[in-house]
């Protein structure tokens, strides 16, 4: 009898390794948080998913039937770019990597990172092997930390924009010491010659009465013009540099303004439409220093027609206040200028102060009133004061 004896404990070591190998592999992925997965790409079918899916997306690993399945889930928003980013890598044979929102079994929202890698069989890729990691806690950290900054630039930005402001506000109380002492002077260096000059046009006036020299009366009424601009400009100065409390009366409003606008003599292409909707509308002001306020806006509105167009001028009551609104049709304001019309020394015209609407303001606050602006470049302008009604 012949027989072979053949050792089979080798052969026998090494499938136990190779199974020990396997259970710890297996053991070592399943104890992580992270998602390893596998997929047949012969039929696109998971071929495994680990258990910790069910903790990360709610979904048991026998729910994981195919790529369908997966995709399904993607969120709508992320689910176009997310599938086919993966079927291109995979066609040209890349490993990949990509971030996605998953729909969770409980309706979550969750963010995954896959790592993806292929699995090479005869040249062609036979499987996908990866792993969703939940990158959900990391995403809402830089979502906070994108907030912080942007909370941060805009502070920043804020106390920039203050800094600028308090600077601008430094900038003109500079200049509006400068304003005092230049109308200190001006009331005394200005003034008198001022006077002087205006006595001696009337007189002038007075001696050649109706039958002077056409060309003479024309130049005397032009240095009567500009006198009065001077008087004017030394008057917003003055106005500025010393606003004094106002003399209240009571006045009613409707007969205050058709006498402002009577007395201003304004072009005859400025066609004036006045309303007011209680002839008996009273507030407690002062005359003069409103005067000033109602002939500076409607001045503005003159000068904005270039000396034609059309002039609305009401007034009403809205609550305990009388409003008084000044509308025209001119060229408008641009936007930029809005919030800096009513700033001392700011103006648009070539010789201009830059004191008649700062004036304005001055002498509708001391009345414990206010006054706004509404304008678009192109569209005309409306101006509303509001004072306390009596």
């Amino acid at each position: 009898m012949v027989g072979i004896i053949q050792d089979l404990t080798d052969g026998k070591s090494t499938k136990t390794a190779l199974r020990d190998s396997g259970d710890l592999y297996r053991s070592l992925v399943e104890s992580t948080s992270a998602v390893a997965w596998e997929m047949d790409m012969q039929s696109l079918k998971f071929t495994y998913v680990s258990p910790a899916v069910e903790k990360v997306l709610g979904y048991k690993p026998e729910e994981w039937a195919d790529f369908d399945f997966w995709a399904d889930r993607v969120h709508p928003g992320d689910r176009d770019q997310a599938v086919n980013f993966c079927m291109v890598e995979t066609r040209e044979g890349r490993d990949h990597e990509f971030e996605y929102r998953f729909i969770a079994a409980d309706g979550d929202v969750v963010w995954i990172r896959d790592i993806v890698s292929l699995v090479h069989e005869n040249g062609a890729v036979s499987a996908l092997r990866g792993f969703f990691l939940d990158i959900t806690a990391l995403k809402e950290t830089y979502a906070r930390l994108d907030r912080s900054n942007k909370e941060l630039e805009a502070l920043v930005e804020e106390r920039s924009r203050e800094t600028m402001d308090l600077q601008k506000e430094l900038l003109i109380q500079e200049k509006l010491a400068e304003v005092g002492r230049l109308a200190a002077g001006v009331r005394h260096d200005l003034r008198n010659p001022l006077g002087v000059i205006s006595n001696s046009i009337y007189y002038l006036k007075m001696k050649l009465g109706g039958s002077g020299d056409e060309k003479v009366l024309k130049h005397l009424a032009l240095i009567e013009k500009e006198s009065d601009r001077c008087n004017e400009i030394i008057s917003e100065l003055l106005d500025f540099s010393k606003v004094m409390s106002p003399n209240k009366v009571e006045t009613v409003m409707s007969a205050f303004l058709q006498e402002q606008l009577e007395v201003m003599n304004l072009s005859p292409g400025i066609v004036v439409r006045f309303a007011c909707e209680d002839a008996c509308l009273k507030a407690m002001i002062d005359p003069g220093q409103i005067s000033r306020v109602v002939r500076n806006l409607v001045g503005n509105a003159v000068q904005a027609m270039a000396g034609e167009g059309e002039l609305a001028v009401s007034c009403c009551r809205q609550g305990e206040l009388v409003a008084m609104s000044f509308t025209d049709n001119g060229k408008g304001i641009p936007a930029g200028n809005l919030i800096r019309i009513f700033d001392p020394l700011f103006s648009t015209r070539e010789n201009g102060m830059g004191m008649g609407l700062a004036n304005v303001r001055n002498f509708v606050n001391l009345h414990g009133g206010d006054v706004e602006v509404i304008s678009e470049e192109g569209h005309g302008a409306t101006f509303t004061v509001r004072l306390p009604a009596s």
